[in-house]
């Protein structure tokens, strides 16, 4: 006779509930004795874009993620099923992370709504109990967004930064710590073979089985940002993160280049083709190419409002862009303010 779970309900009590930037964060009170607290995201209700004093809603977004969200974001041409199942395949007892030169456009944009939710929770660490809301935030099912969860933290891939000394800092890490959780019973099905797991570089989850909680934390660099520290973070609105999925692969790229530098830009064709990670494509596709799908991207974005004006010199090779504010809230220096 199989014993019956216990639901989230009849082991919790509710807190009161908080709202953030239109999402409703509701704490949940830990059991007798456990001493932890969870945090449910709840399916957004429509607010305004801005506060009742009229100030609009802003939230931060470390630079040293969006330039890496510019250059790995991107399709892999020899893993056709790196974005329908991301390459994930049954556990076969490997050990260790697979560096990972690209992730798909969707997994960018919930890392990004990931580290938007924890500026609500005030804390490093997201604690997730349903998954139901981000898939509804991001038009995706709740299989896709733990897939989109696996090669976050399954996957290294190159963070560039700086330090204290102003120094340029490259490595290859995770870009969050993702741990799913699963009940006593799955963990017996589990230890017994009689389940079946997928991994995701160093990750595992079990198939078809439901979790208990999924905690998220941001890589330490991304969190460092977030307090102004190595390249910090920009200020941006909500409109930053629903543009996001709406664009296509290089706009979307472009997008977070220029969010995580100054306003008004101008850069060679060269470098800017290895700052978004068309490298590749430029090899096989030949320059004029990728110069046209890059301008393309650039007029794509002039529709929706983020650039304001685009030029490309062809005899210098210089490429010229400036953006305006209506998703970045741009200010000079590193640290920027605290949004309230």
């Amino acid at each position: 006779m199989s014993r019956k779970k216990p639901t989230p309900e009849s082991q919790e009590r509710e807190a009161p509930v908080s709202r953030n930037n239109g999402d409703t964060i509701r704490v949940i009170a830990p059991k007798k004795g456990s001493g932890r607290f969870a945090v449910s995201l709840e399916p957004k209700k429509p607010e305004p874009d801005k506060k009742p004093d009229g100030k609009e809603r802003l939230h931060k977004q470390p630079r040293a993620m969006l330039k890496t969200l510019a250059r790995t974001v991107g399709k892999n041409m020899q893993e056709p099923s790196l974005f329908s199942l991301q390459g994930l395949e049954e556990e076969t007892g490997e050990i260790g992370f697979k560096e990972r030169q690209v992730i798909s456009r969707n997994t960018a944009v919930l890392a990004e709504y990931i580290v938007k939710q924890l500026q609500a929770t005030k804390g490093e660490t997201l604690t997730i109990e349903n998954l139901s809301p981000l898939a509804e935030a991001l038009g995706q099912s709740n299989y896709e967004i733990k897939i989109y969860l696996l090669n976050l933290g399954g996957f290294t891939y190159p963070i560039a930064d700086i330090d204290e000394e102003n120094n340029l800092v490259l490595t290859v890490e995770q870009l969050f710590h993702v741990s799913f959780m699963y009940g006593p019973e799955e963990g017996e099905e589990y230890a017994k073979g009689a389940v079946k797991a997928i991994r995701g570089g160093g990750l595992i989850i079990l198939k078809d089985r439901p979790f208990k909680q999924i905690t998220v934390t941001p890589n330490r660099k991304f969190l460092q940002g977030l307090q102004g520290k190595g390249l910090g973070n920009v200020l941006v609105n909500d409109g930053f993160l629903s543009l996001g999925l709406e664009l296509t692969d290089t706009a979307y790229k472009i997008l977070k280049y220029s969010a995580s530098n100054r306003p008004k830009q101008k850069i060679g064709l060269e470098k800017f083709i290895a700052q978004i990670g068309l490298e590749k494509q430029a090899k096989t596709q030949g320059r004029p190419r990728i110069l046209s799908t890059i301008l393309a991207a650039l007029q794509e974005l002039q529709d929706k409002g983020h650039i304001t004006s685009y030029s490309y010199e062809p005899e210098a090779k210089l490429l010229s862009f400036a953006y305006s504010n209506r998703y970045v809230k741009h200010r000079d220096g590193r640290a920027e303010e605290e949004p309230s």
